[in-house]
């Protein structure tokens, strides 16, 4: 009895080791992962649109051209617009229109049916 129950808590904990390591990700050819390194990296509005990742962190230099609703706003740069969600908490403290230059760090969303969209997580006015 004694070896059963040795037994079974080995089992139980390399199980969990197992569990753990199935995290890890591929990242060789084929892979989301050499897909992003081959695009290279995302940095305008027009990137963001044709091969954002959802939830894929992105900063973006344009102007913020105007709100179209609670903490949404229209954002542009060279390339195009793209509509971003500004938080109140993250809003600047120092006003800004829209030919102020803008840099914004954030997420893109892409949302089944919906137009993509960045989540922003910083904004920072450029002199």
């Amino acid at each position: 009895m004694k070896n059963l129950g040795m037994g079974m808590a080995m089992v139980a904990v390399l199980g969990a080791g197992a569990m753990l390591s199935a995290h890890a990700q591929y990242q060789g050819p084929g892979s989301r992962a050499a897909k992003s390194a081959q695009q290279g990296p995302v940095g305008t509005v027009a990137d963001v649109l044709k091969r954002g990742r959802d939830d894929q962190r992105v900063t973006l230099t344009g102007n913020v051209v105007r709100k179209v609703g609670w903490e949404k706003y229209q954002f542009r740069d060279a390339s195009g617009e793209i509509r971003i969600e500004i938080d109140d908490d993250v809003m600047p403290t120092e006003p800004f229109d829209d030919k102020t230059k803008v840099e914004i760090t954030g997420e893109v969303e892409r949302d089944f049916l919906r137009s993509v969209e960045i989540d922003v997580k910083a904004i920072r006015i450029l002199k």
